[in-house]
């Protein structure tokens, strides 16, 4: 039950059309330069941020979205995106070098919820153990 499996890599811009994008879950999002590998490393050192959600995964993205590419409130990270990568400049177009990998636990609400967070957790200590400090959008 504790076996962590992510989806594999995919444009964040396509995150709507993506199966299980209606349930709660993990998130990761990498900024990646050319395609990445299909399967996640957690230590990968293109992750910019880790994320959990006991809402819908599409509703969090949005307010990602919202918050990195238009400049509105919603999203601390989104925010820390913008801030990072963007200079702080609205932009009308998602990165394309911007990826993103899913987790959807299964079980009880109780489970799916404490799965979620120990996934968000995991993922960002195995990245903090490799490279020293959390992924570039999380905040400590």
């Amino acid at each position: 039950m504790l076996d962590i499996v992510f989806s594999e890599w995919f444009h964040f811009k396509d995150f709507e059309s993506k199966d299980k994008i209606e349930q709660q879950g993990t998130y990761i999002i990498g900024k990646f330069a050319i395609k990445p590998s299909r399967s996640v490393n957690f230590t990968d050192q293109n992750i910019i941020y880790v994320g959990e959600t006991t809402l819908k995964l599409k509703i969090r993205l949005r307010a990602f979205s919202k918050s990195a590419f238009q400049r509105k409130n919603g999203h601390s990270g989104g925010w820390t995106f913008s801030s990072r990568y963007l200079d702080d400049i609205s932009i009308n177009e998602i990165p394309s070098d911007l990826y993103l990998s899913i987790y959807c636990p299964e079980g009880n609400p109780a489970q799916k919820k404490a799965l979620a967070k120990f996934a968000e957790r995991k993922v960002i200590l195995s990245y903090c153990l490799a490279h020293g400090k959390y992924p570039s959008c999380n905040k400590t």
